[in-house]
């Protein structure tokens, strides 16, 4: 696996550099090379961007996507943040979907996080809204849910249950 994959532009690297508090990510297909994104993240320092903490922030996710990779191929089949301390799981066969939004300046970033019975984590989506009312994200976060639950459910008794 090609190291731009592992650090840009696979599943975790793109939702740690989406979260990022400067929204920044690389945009898989271009052939961008790790060089070339240290630069861009230098030359952030052109739109006055403080690449001191941008340079911590690109420090720790790396380190993160590093430490993740190893425990996924050398200690664990796979990885299960835990649910929060007083999360309740769902009645058995059924998925748990709990969104949140995020206000920060004019955007919102929403974030959608899936379990099952068992607290295996199902999925997670994240998405970058443009505007800053903190009601409309909670309106937008709801509304990724179903658009998010209706493209990953797989078991349609399970969809057609939460319709009723």
């Amino acid at each position: 696996m090609p190291i731009e994959h592992l650090f840009l532009h696979c599943n975790l690297a793109f939702h740690l550099w989406r979260s990022s508090p400067w929204g920044i990510f690389s945009v898989s297909g271009t052939g961008i090379r790790m060089w070339d994104w240290v630069k861009f993240l230098w030359n952030l320092k052109s739109m006055n961007v403080n690449t001191d903490e941008v340079f911590l922030y690109a420090s720790i996710v790396v380190d993160k996507i590093w430490r993740v990779r190893n425990d996924k191929r050398f200690h664990y089949p796979y990885i299960l943040p835990d649910p929060p301390t007083d999360w309740n799981p769902p009645p058995q066969d059924w998925i748990k979907i709990h969104c949140d939004a995020k206000v920060g300046g004019e955007h919102m970033c929403v974030a959608v996080v899936a379990r099952d019975y068992l607290s295996r984590l199902m999925w997670v989506f994240t998405a970058k809204m443009d505007f800053s009312d903190a009601l409309c994200g909670e309106a937008a976060a709801v509304c990724l849910v179903l658009e998010v639950a209706k493209e990953k459910v797989t078991n349609l008794s399970w969809w057609k249950a939460i319709q009723r």
